[in-house]
């Protein structure tokens, strides 16, 4: 715990919240922007929601009530909307490209070259002579 204590980021470390993801969204941030994020069903966290966090709430301006740190405002998200996003950018997404990586390398495993030399060699090791597939199973991200 001390040695955490130095290493920590400028934003505080938050209990965790039953059923929720959290996470810290910036006011400044014109491309990822706090309405972009509502519409994608992120929730602002509201100071009673964390007894012992009320130095933390917004006094004045728009957020007022709400859990902020500099620029910073604490979100929530349905624990189960986290992990289907997590599932398909994390998970599915990168064994899609996976697949296809591994599709080219079976096509150029007996590819030749107009000189007849096959165009891919054995590697050493697992390499790219290891072509099988991961099995699938979801992973359970942590919120």
């Amino acid at each position: 715990m001390w040695s955490e204590e130095w290493t920590q980021s400028a934003l505080p470390r938050l209990p965790e919240l039953s059923g929720w993801h959290l996470c810290w969204l910036s006011t400044t941030n014109s491309y990822d922007s706090i309405d972009k994020r509502i519409r994608l069903g992120y929730v602002p966290v509201k100071s009673e929601e964390f007894p012992g966090y009320e130095d933390y709430r917004v006094k004045a301006g728009e957020h007022v009530g709400y859990i902020s740190c500099n620029e910073m405002l604490l979100f929530k998200l349905p624990m189960d909307v986290f992990q289907e996003v997590m599932t398909v950018m994390h998970h599915e997404r990168p064994q899609e490209e996976a697949d296809k990586i591994r599709l080219q390398m079976e096509n150029l495993q007996n590819a030749r070259d107009s000189n007849g030399r096959a165009l891919m060699s054995p590697v050493e090791g697992e390499g790219s002579s290891n072509p099988d597939r991961q099995p699938n199973r979801t992973p359970v991200f942590a919120g």
